[in-house]
């Protein structure tokens, strides 16, 4: 869906015709994929019901992604590219988030015994190396942005 809305957004005439066409129906394959990866997800993985138990916040997350598919949806309506775009950007953002807050703190769950999985905690570099990567990212960065201008 993503992609087919990029294709109608840089597109004219013809190609950006198929390109919605085919933007619409992925859509409502999204909204049956992403229905159906809710419905499991709360049926396999028990760190999302305590996660949402304990921060109820997070519901936020999905309501942007449900936004972003009503908005990649209205934006296929009014032939809006740009807006159809950004709404599928959200929805993936959206997702994504979802996802990354459904397991906090874990990285990588484990099947079974959860002193197995691989979590924030023992995932991260040690301080020292942490601090050593911001220190020359931020130039790395600055240099890079420099190019590009």
């Amino acid at each position: 869906m993503h992609g087919a809305l990029w294709v109608q957004l840089k597109t004219e005439g013809a190609v950006q015709a198929r390109a919605r066409c085919i933007a619409a129906g992925a859509w409502w394959g999204a909204v049956g994929l992403t229905l159906l990866i809710t419905v499991l997800t709360w049926i396999v993985q028990p760190q999302v019901q305590v996660n949402v138990a304990a921060h109820p916040w997070g519901v936020v997350f999905p309501a942007v992604a449900a936004a972003g598919l009503l908005g990649v949806r209205r934006g296929l309506a009014h032939r809006a590219g740009a807006s159809s775009f950004l709404a599928s950007a959200a929805y993936l953002a959206g997702m994504l988030a979802s996802a990354a807050f459904s397991v906090h703190p874990f990285v990588l769950p484990a099947i079974g015994d959860a002193r197995h999985a691989l979590t924030v905690d023992n995932a991260a570099a040690p301080g020292a190396g942490l601090r050593i990567g911001l220190a020359w990212w931020v130039p790395g960065m600055l240099l890079a942005v420099a190019y590009c201008a």
